[in-house]
């Protein structure tokens, strides 16, 4: 891969890398006539966000920064690997506990009434050891394949980004894994174009753009880091391992790399939100970047599950993206802790329950829908 997108792209990748995103975000404020940014980052693009205020700090306007990246692990391809990793198996377990409370009526993968998270982890622990020895063939229909090890383990690692859409879904698939052995509904989720995962080489170019040049690193290293990873989550390390690892080998340099620090005074204060369970980017991010930022940030405790405050939404975390971006108001304190207002697993037509009026549950709903919109991956 490193090989020929050096190849093919060569004089582009000289200008790949956050630092100029952020100089394009800044063109296209400019080019709209406004004076000071409104931006709303998720995910990698609050590393834009936060390059954007180390860049361009007098021209911060109303920005949020949900589900926080901490730019300055992404200065080794290794330890953007490494951060990601602290919730994902919570998480999981969040699912299979969850699953168990709602019962067979509302979660397949629980057969009869008083299945715990333990039985089930042991179900989906046996599907993973069996297709380690002996993977599913595939050799018809529409999606034509081998379903392996990697292939759940992937799926499961998408979906626990996003429990209020997904995790019905991901049920519905385990399930029919380990009943019947039936490959059909994974494949459908996983039918991607060429065989990768959408936005595999554009997000590995930035990675390898934004980090240190990674191919000093041997081999043996590389093994090394990538067994402790896989320890910590046996879901996601190595996955997020082999997303890096092109680094060894990337040729590509780019003409600018942000390295400066996030302790900038700001023309207006932005909003951080940090998940408690979110599986990508744990809270831990947010808070050191708060702390950088001093008073020029407020922080959302957003206690909620998945990636962003919009897959487990919030009335708490959404009034205060609201605030900003409609009044200008930040939080007086500068750490804020808001609960979810969406249940998991929900009956249909009842993920907010009954507590909310009418103009609360339309923007709920209106947050859900921003969350649907977003890639699931990276």
């Amino acid at each position: 891969m490193a090989k020929g997108c050096s190849e093919r792209s060569a004089d582009s990748l000289a200008y790949v890398s956050t630092a100029f995103v952020a100089r394009d975000v800044d063109a296209l404020r400019e080019a709209l006539g406004e004076e000071k940014l409104v931006y709303w980052g998720f995910s990698y693009g609050t590393g834009i966000g936060a390059t954007y205020t180390g860049i361009f700090p007098q021209n911060v306007g109303r920005v949020v920064l949900d589900a926080c990246e901490y730019p300055v692990d992404g200065r080794s391809a290794l330890m953007w690997g490494k951060t990601s990793l602290d919730n994902v198996v919570d998480v999981f377990e969040a699912f299979l506990e969850t699953c168990a409370s709602v019962g067979p009526a509302r979660c397949p993968l629980v057969k009869v009434e008083g299945t715990t998270a333990v039985d089930l982890r042991l179900s989906v622990e046996g599907l993973l050891m069996s297709l380690s020895h002996r993977p599913i063939p595939v050799p018809e229909g529409e999606h034509k394949g081998i379903v392996t090890r990697w292939h759940v383990l992937s799926f499961l690692y998408q979906s626990l980004y996003r429990p209020n859409v997904i995790w019905p879904r991901l049920a519905e698939v385990l399930d029919a894994l380990i009943v019947d052995r039936n490959r059909t509904l994974l494949l459908q989720e996983l039918a991607w174009t060429g065989g990768l995962a959408p936005h595999t080489e554009e997000g590995i170019a930035v990675i390898c753009s934004d980090a240190v040049p990674a191919n000093s690193i041997s081999l043996e290293e590389w093994e090394s880091q990538t067994r402790q990873m896989t320890a910590k989550s046996f879901i996601s390390g190595e996955i997020r391992s082999l997303h890096t690892l092109p680094c060894r080998t990337w040729l590509g340099r780019p003409k600018e790399r942000y390295v400066g620090n996030f302790s900038q005074t700001l023309a207006n204060t932005v909003l951080l939100i940090g998940g408690t369970h979110d599986p990508a980017t744990p809270l831990r991010n947010a808070r050191r970047l708060a702390a950088d930022m001093g008073d020029s940030a407020r922080l959302i405790v957003h206690h909620g599950y998945g990636h962003s405050s919009t897959r487990h939404v919030s009335n708490c975390t959404t009034q205060a993206v609201r605030d900003l971006f409609l009044h200008g108001k930040v939080p007086d304190a500068a750490e804020t802790h808001c609960l979810p207002s969406e249940e998991l697993f929900p009956v249909a037509g009842q993920e907010f329950g009954l507590m909310h009026a009418e103009e609360e549950r339309s923007i709920l709903l209106a947050m859900r829908g921003i969350g649907e919109s977003l890639p699931g991956g990276w």
